[in-house]
This record gives structure tokens, C-alpha cells and sequence, in this order.
């Protein structure tokens, strides 16, 4: 599927899209919350995204000081924004905008992570994902590796971080209902 529309000729792609035109839209009650573009992340500079030494740093950076501040105060449980730096931004990037050299995928205002239902994202860092082509990275699911309220967290933080939603309210349970659908 690819590279097939490539082929197609000038009157296919009219025919296609003519009758595109009149399927009627399918109604559901879930759809794409609108992107707020001020509230999406800048890039951390203007080479991180393509600089993967200096990412490394930048992340290392990060763990450090989170593991600091958590110990200072007595916490020993990880806030969501740990739990994106320890299992999400070596892929993602520490700013979502990822490794497009290596063929990560920026996360930075994906239409998945603004739906209504965050059932798909959820799956999605929960079983992972396969590339789109034989030579993309596939992620990996942490169902094993986390607990339901701990992907409800990262759900939460890509959702307001990188999503742009001024809140996300996922929370374990529907983690484990979510999980229980697609098991």
C-alpha cells in the first residue's frame, strides 16, 4: 500500500476521490480534540532532534536531576514525566519530536494522542506498534514492565505535553479495561 497510489493514473485518483466524497461519515463519540498549537512544545534546540549525542546528553541530564529532586524529597515513586524519560524519550525524544533519522516518530500533536478515547494510545504503549515499513523501529508494549496506573501516567503526560490538551484523566482502570479488550 505504500507505493501503489503512485502508480495510479490522473483519472484514478479523480474516480477515487469522487467517490470518496460521498461515503457518508461514519458517526461516533469519539473524535480529535482541535490542536491548541501554543500549548505543543518547542523543541529543546535547535539540534537535539537530529543530534542524537546531544539528545543522549540532554536525557542523561534529565534522569539525573528527576532522580535528585525525587530523592530530596523522600519520593521513591517516579512522576509521569520520569516515566516518559526512562521508557519513552530515548525513542521519542526528551521534546517528542524524536529521531527522525533513525525513523522514530515524532509524537509532537499526533492525532492519536488527541482523541476524546485514549483507548488507541493506550494500546499502544501497552502492546506497542509495529512500523509502518519492514525498516521502522517497532515499539515495544510495557504491559509486562509497567503497572496500569504507571501507563496511565505517561498516557496523561503525552497527552497534555505533546498533545497540546489542556488535561488528560486517564487512570488505571481503564488501562486494565483497555487491556483486557485487546487481550
Amino acid at each position: 500500500m505504500a507505493h501503489s497510489t503512485r502508480y495510479l493514473t490522473e483519472e484514478d485518483l479523480i474516480a477515487m476521490a469522487d467517490y470518496l466524497k460521498v461515503v457518508p461519515a461514519i458517526k461516533t463519540d469519539d473524535y480529535l480534540i482541535p490542536i491548541n498549537v501554543s500549548r505543543l512544545p518547542q523543541p529543546v534546540s535547535d539540534s537535539i532532534t537530529y543530534d542524537l549525542l546531544e539528545q543522549k546528553d540532554y536525557l542523561a541530564r534529565a534522569k539525573t536531576n528527576n532522580v535528585s529532586s525525587a530523592n530530596n524529597s523522600g519520593l521513591n515513586s517516579n512522576t509521569p514525566k520520569d516515566l516518559y524519560l526512562i521508557h519513552c524519550a530515548s525513542c521519542h525524544g526528551v521534546d517528542g519530536y524524536a529521531q527522525p533519522d533513525a525513523r522514530y516518530a515524532s509524537i509532537v500533536g499526533l492525532s492519536s494522542i488527541r482523541r476524546v478515547k485514549p483507548d488507541a494510545l493506550v494500546g499502544v504503549i501497552a502492546f506497542g506498534a509495529k512500523g509502518a515499513f519492514n525498516t521502522a523501529p517497532k515499539m515495544p508494549g510495557f504491559s509486562e514492565d509497567l503497572s496500569p496506573a504507571q501507563i496511565a501516567d505517561i498516557t496523561n503526560y503525552v497527552r497534555v505535553k505533546f498533545g497540546g490538551l489542556p488535561n488528560s484523566d486517564v487512570i488505571a482502570a481503564d488501562v486494565i479495561r483497555v487491556i483486557k479488550e485487546k487481550s
